[in-house]
């Protein structure tokens, strides 16, 4: 039974990091190499001397090895990943995607340290030693991004309970939203919709609570939202937006730039070119 529960857990599927979440994600984990290794200086990169000081030269040695793992870790996440990896893992895939990334940098800043210093370590020990010290330091951005997807994961659940409240309003349009999974569901009364955003691979749902102008993130592609039967009051305007008519308060522009000013919102919403005229038919009736 519990061998079962191990088997099902490793087989969910996960969500994955949005584009703009992996690139905060690269770029911490770079800044954070950085400082670990100019302020505590581990693995003898201060040539094991206790009163080495941080010389100039040092501190840009560093800053170009927090650039360097940035690099690496870029080209892991947004081109090998892309290639090696489906759109949404699962939990055991995952897990060994971690280990890979970790001998993936490893390997390269062993390479890398060792272009610097003439290659005086190039050997196999120093490689093992390397995948050793890098997955040590490594477990702290990995443990940080596993808390913060726990924590997204929670709060798309709290998400969902909260808009599951706005069912009970009695006589308005409810649109309903299912996730792609089948199994999330966002219910929304029709006029607390203020427009739809694609993200990768989700939809940004942009609604009013209280009067406040708030999101959630549905896994879901705006095309098959599109598709859906809701409410003609929703309108794809551009290949990543779609407006609630009922919260326009200005069309402006011509053919060639044509922008659409919703209530609350300080940013105009683009309309595309293939999406001008059925905007100006609807929205001029």
């Amino acid at each position: 039974m519990v061998t079962q529960k191990i088997i099902t857990y490793l087989k969910e599927e996960v969500e994955p990091l949005s584009t703009r979440e992996r690139i905060v994600f690269i770029f911490l984990t770079g800044f954070f190499i950085f400082l670990f290794l100019l302020f505590f200086q581990p693995f003898g990169v201060n040539n094991y001397d206790p009163n080495e000081t941080i010389t100039f030269q040092f501190f840009w040695i560093m800053a170009l090895m927090g650039l360097v793992v940035s690099l690496i870790i870029g080209f892991n996440e947004f081109t090998l990943y892309r290639v090696f990896m489906k759109p949404i893992p699962s939990r055991i895939a995952m897990f060994f995607w971690m280990i890979w990334s970790i001998i993936w940098l490893s390997s390269c800043v062993f390479v890398f340290y060792n272009y610097l210093g003439s290659w005086h370590d190039f050997v196999f020990e120093s490689w093992i030693e390397f995948i050793g010290n890098i997955g040590v330091l490594s477990l702290i951005p990995i443990i940080g991004i596993l808390v913060y997807i726990k924590i997204r994961d929670l709060s798309t659940v709290l998400n969902a309970r909260e808009l599951s409240l706005y069912a009970s309003d009695a006589g308005e349009k409810l649109i309903h939203i299912r996730a792609e999974n089948e199994k999330d569901q966002f219910t929304i009364p029709l006029k607390y919709l203020l427009y739809v955003e694609s993200q990768d691979n989700y939809i940004a749902v942009h609604y009013f609570k209280e009067e406040e102008l708030r999101k959630v993130l549905v896994r879901k592609s705006l095309k098959s939202l599109q598709e859906e039967d809701h409410h003609p009051a929703l309108l794809r305007c551009h290949r990543s937006f779609m407006v609630n008519m009922k919260h326009i308060r200005e069309v402006r522009g011509n053919k060639k730039r044509l922008l659409i000013t919703l209530e609350s919102l300080s940013h105009p919403i683009p309309v595309s070119r293939q999406y001008v005229d059925a905007v100006h038919g609807l929205v001029t009736q």
